[in-house]
């Protein structure tokens, strides 16, 4: 166990900012003029996945009314409304909070959270990643097909008032990194909006192929299968009995921002003059290029180093939601197989593979040929969703997409990112 804390490092914990390019290659899609994009709108970090690539950045939206600033750093994400509202995204979000979180809006972390405009924000920008083709190409004039997810709790009752979200026109603008800003426009009907179990997204991402074809029949038609979805603000598990649904769970007290909370009420413990960091402040200290894990404070500028407390809340509240896990599932006795995905569920990995005797694997494929095909945990219920709706578009057509896509020999996989001079062309203005 101590191991496990020691190999820790705190870099890998804040969502980052990332994109990456690839090419699925569907003919029929294109004849039909349909693009399916898949969403998820995590507490920490929205990830997009479509048939160009895939997209994550921190579900932090921030308005400030006017940009008064020039954008430095490829990774940042500015929104402006039909208002004319100025929004910073993610990175840009985090590095405006200065010291306290007035700014931040924290009904975006509650259960109402899709009410609010900073949802809207969220979403809006989510599908423009899923329209990008390229860094400098956005794609028109296509007929958008949502695929997105709620946690366990909430897929019944809240899934109208997402599809209410997602719906209808939305015109905004959008710069990136050191680009232009961008015109969006698009259309989203209500009837082309999928709603799924996030969890269970996990397990289309397992037991799929992005072809909507199923490739790993046990784990819907033989095993009992618990996933375990471990998020920022909550954690949900999803237990899947031979495919009917069976316990699940959503806990608030164990995910990544207890963890956070913790670490900031140790450092304003172990400080004196005691040094106040807020939850959504603590990812500028952990980044730091040259003070990782350091906080200044006083006035001769001593550092503490919090990344000692940050190992022990992670391990303390690791076996506290494992406690939980024995008790909610009879010790483990009817279930074949622990999935563990999202960010938290990674970070709980090493500890739920020392403490449970089932077998635990992480939702995460690394071996396959192409590198298009391979996921990283934070995304596998995103690629659960766009599978889905892969499924169910090849259902509606009565088409097998997989042997539509088998004369192509091109890999998918195009490894562009934006992390070098990204920058996206006003494509609206140019293709007029």
């Amino acid at each position: 166990m101590e191991n496990i804390s020691k190999s820790i490092n705190l870099k890998d914990f804040p969502v980052k900012t990332f994109s990456e390019f690839h090419d699925i290659k569907i003919p029929l899609l294109d004849e039909l003029d349909i693009l399916p994009v898949a969403i998820d709108l995590g507490y920490g970090g929205v990830k997009v996945y479509g048939m160009y690539g895939r997209h994550i950045f921190p579900s932090l939206p921030i308005e400030v009314g006017n940009d008064t600033t020039y954008m430095d750093d490829d990774l940042h994400i500015k929104y402006k409304d039909e208002y004319g509202s100025v929004w910073y995204i993610g990175e840009r979000a985090r590095q405006s909070i200065e010291g306290n979180e007035s700014n931040v809006d924290k009904q975006l972390y509650k259960k109402n959270r899709i009410r609010t405009p900073e949802y809207k924000v969220l979403m809006r920008v989510a599908v423009f990643f899923g329209l990008l083709k390229d860094k400098a190409t956005l794609v028109k004039n296509k007929k958008i097909k949502i695929s997105t997810g709620l946690p366990e709790e909430y897929v019944e009752q809240d899934s109208t008032i997402l599809r209410d979200a997602f719906k209808g026109h939305h015109h905004f603008e959008i710069a990136v990194g050191k680009g232009n800003w961008v015109k969006v426009s698009f259309d989203v009907d209500s009837d082309d909006i999928e709603v799924l179990s996030q969890p269970f997204g996990t397990i289309f991402s397992m037991a799929f192929n992005k072809y909507g074809k199923l490739i790993n029949p046990e784990l819907i038609t033989s095993k009992n299968v618990l996933v375990f979805d471990g998020g920022f603000h909550s954690i949900d598990t999803y237990l899947s009995k031979i495919g009917d649904r069976g316990t699940s769970c959503t806990w608030v007290n164990y995910a990544m921002y207890d963890i956070y909370q913790k670490t900031c009420d140790d450092i304003l413990n172990n400080t004196k003059p005691k040094k106040k960091v807020h939850v959504y402040e603590l990812d500028k200290y952990i980044n730091h290029p040259t003070k990782s894990g350091l906080v200044t404070y006083g006035a001769t500028n001593q550092t503490y180093s919090f990344e000692a407390d940050f190992a022990k809340n992670l391990k303390n509240t690791a076996l506290g939601i494992i406690r939980k896990l024995f008790n909610e599932y009879n010790d483990f006795n009817d279930i074949d197989i622990v999935i563990s995905t999202g960010g938290t569920g990674k970070a709980f990995y090493p500890y739920m593979k020392e403490e449970i005797y089932t077998e635990v694997v992480l939702a995460e494929k690394t071996d396959e040929s192409n590198p298009a095909d391979n996921f990283d945990t934070v995304f596998s219920n995103v690629i659960g969703f766009f599978y889905f709706m892969m499924g169910c578009i090849s259902k509606d057509y009565g088409k097998e997409f997989e042997q539509e896509a088998a004369a192509s020999v091109e890999p998918d996989f195009r490894p562009e990112v934006f992390q070098n001079n990204g920058e996206l062309t006003n494509t609206e203005e140019k293709d007029s």
